[in-house]
């Protein structure tokens, strides 16, 4: 191997080495000097970096708990009425079991609750952790207790009284906030925990009503914190998978990954479990603030780029309905996210925070969350959904050029939602989709050399092939998306009616006219564009048609 470098040392513009080890390293890069004047870089793989790369699709274990073998007890209940589906049980569960519980399992005993633990800052949490310091023995009565559900319940007669000896496939679906604080206060502030008793609700749920069932448990027993809409999708497959897809996919080099905070509080959560100071950085360097994202910023992000901007602005909570609504039916209940969803998603999310900055770094006075929307929304219309994804992720970040260009987009935007607006409040005209109408109907102008998300993309479903665009291709596709469905139809009929159109040119009008009803959810080939634009000067020519400007930006502004 060191004859071979050699002989191909003058071809070379770099050296890479890769050492794997077995073992965990604390190195994770190592400085060498330049050789023969090449840059040298060296990186280890060792046994904590290789099992992220092939972590993806490792199965989670249920939660099973043998109450004798763990505690020495088994639990006094009472069993509620028969019922189709489930069966209910009333504990008194011990304060320090449950406290123990969340010690061994942490988070994923609470994998169906709506929210991870939101801290002792809160006014409820506050009122829990003061009871458990000044009166445990009261806690059963001030407290409402906990609802859990399990797969399997076993239980024994126990000097007559029927009493519970295992659980299998435990999951506490409300009183996260009880079960944390408890594990809190025993563990961090020295609380003892033999006073506390908490009253339990166990129910038995048959494995094909759980999506039914828990959800409904989590929304009519929840009394405490409140609950926004979106927590109570919390539980879906679809965040599930997402979260899933976070915890396993790395992004490139390994190093750092997205954090999914599918549960409010779960980032704050998995921060706190790093102890020392050395842990906190490693936890901060993997996953940082920035690369967090939330249930509501996610569905804010991607309808932002399925040119909703005014759905978006319409509020995080109704967005996030309009948002799982359209998930719902565009793709069905049974759909879960794959990685190449998950890649392109988060290079939205890059998008979307990058145009964030853009507009906060600009001279806008106010509105500046709408115009970042609206921006994103433009983008995505601009660029007829051909901006390249995956340089984004694999980059994670935009390249100087398209944000360059989103910089020249941001005034002109900002102005065109001002203008139409008139004398409408500027903030609720941004939940109107004639808002979007009127900045849709923007033609800002492409660079002449376009940046590299924007310059060639990959073919859908065509495998490695690309196509190459142009700013004059980009022309093409925003000329013949400003005519409406109604116009095209128009354009078909009469080019079939009066022979002067071919009739594969009719064909196209009447593919166009399909698209722009659909509201342009597929987009047209560059092919179709280009004859697009013809068969309209052929129609405007003969008098079909109005004369279309073309705009350039500083023309829009």
């Amino acid at each position: 191997m060191i004859q071979r470098i050699h002989s191909a040392l003058k071809t070379l513009s770099r050296v890479r080495v890769l050492v794997l080890s077995n073992c965990i390293s604390v190195t994770k890069d190592l400085a060498v000097d330049p050789v023969s004047g090449l840059p040298v870089s060296c990186e280890i793989w060792d046994l904590e970096r290789l099992y992220r790369s092939m972590a993806a699709g490792l199965p989670r274990e249920d939660i099973t708990i043998d109450f004798e073998a763990m505690f020495g007890i088994s639990l006094p209940c009472v069993r509620g009425p028969e019922s189709e589906g489930h069966q209910s049980y009333l504990v008194v569960l011990p304060g320090a079991v449950l406290a123990r519980l969340y010690q061994d399992y942490g988070a994923r005993l609470l994998e169906y609750n709506v929210r991870a633990f939101l801290q002792p800052t809160g006014k409820v949490n506050r009122g829990i952790r003061d009871t458990l310091r000044t009166q445990p023995e009261r806690f059963m009565a001030y407290n409402n207790g906990i609802s859990a559900t399990v797969d399997e319940l076993d239980t024994v007669l126990q000097d007559g009284q029927l009493a519970i000896r295992q659980v299998r496939g435990l999951q506490i679906v409300n009183g996260g906030q009880t079960t944390a604080s408890l594990h809190r206060a025993g563990r961090r502030d020295g609380v003892d925990l033999a006073a506390v008793s908490v009253p339990t609700k166990i129910t038995v749920v048959r494995r094909d009503l759980v999506d039914e069932i828990v959800p409904r448990i989590s929304l009519y027993a929840n009394t405490q914190n409140v609950v926004q809409m979106a927590d109570f999708s919390a539980n879906e497959s679809f965040h599930v998978e997402f979260e899933r897809l976070a915890g396993t996919i790395w992004c490139p080099g390994e190093r750092g990954r997205w954090f999914y905070e599918r549960a409010r509080g779960q980032y704050q959560v998995a921060r706190s479990k790093a102890t020392t100071p050395a842990q906190l950085r490693r936890f901060s360097d993997q996953a940082p603030p920035q690369r967090m994202i939330s249930k509501t910023e996610l569905a804010r992000h991607l309808n932002a780029w399925d040119q909703l901007p005014y759905a978006v602005n319409s509020g995080p909570q109704k967005n996030f309905v309009r948002f799982m609504r359209d998930l719902r039916q565009g793709r069905g209940r049974d759909w879960l996210p794959d990685e190449a969803y998950y890649r392109d998603a988060i290079s939205k999310v890059i998008l979307f925070k990058a145009a964030d900055r853009v507009v906060r770094r600009s001279e806008l006075k106010g509105y500046r969350s709408k115009v970042s929307t609206y921006l994103v929304a433009y983008m995505s219309r601009r660029s007829a959904g051909r901006l390249d994804l995956g340089q984004l992720w694999r980059n994670q970040a935009l390249s100087p050029e398209l944000e360059a260009l989103l910089v020249d987009w941001t005034i002109p935007i900002a102005e065109a939602i001002r203008h139409s607006a008139g004398l409408l409040d500027v903030t609720e005209w941004c939940k109107k989709d004639g808002c979007w109408e009127a900045v849709a109907r923007l033609e800002l102008a492409m660079p002449t050399v376009l940046p590299s998300e924007l310059a060639g993309v990959p073919l859908d479903g065509s495998g490695p092939q690309a196509v190459f665009m142009s700013p004059a291709a980009y022309d093409d596709l925003a000329e013949v998306k400003r005519l409406s469905a109604d116009e095209w139809f128009a354009v078909h009929a009469w080019g079939q009616s009066s022979g002067l159109l071919a009739a594969w040119q009719v064909g196209i009008a009447h593919t166009l006219s399909g698209y722009a009803t659909a509201s342009w959810r597929r987009e047209p080939s560059l092919k179709q564009a280009k004859q697009g634009v013809r068969i309209i000067a052929i129609a405007r020519d003969h008098g079909q048609l109005p004369t279309l400007v073309r705009h350039d930006a500083q023309a829009s502004s």
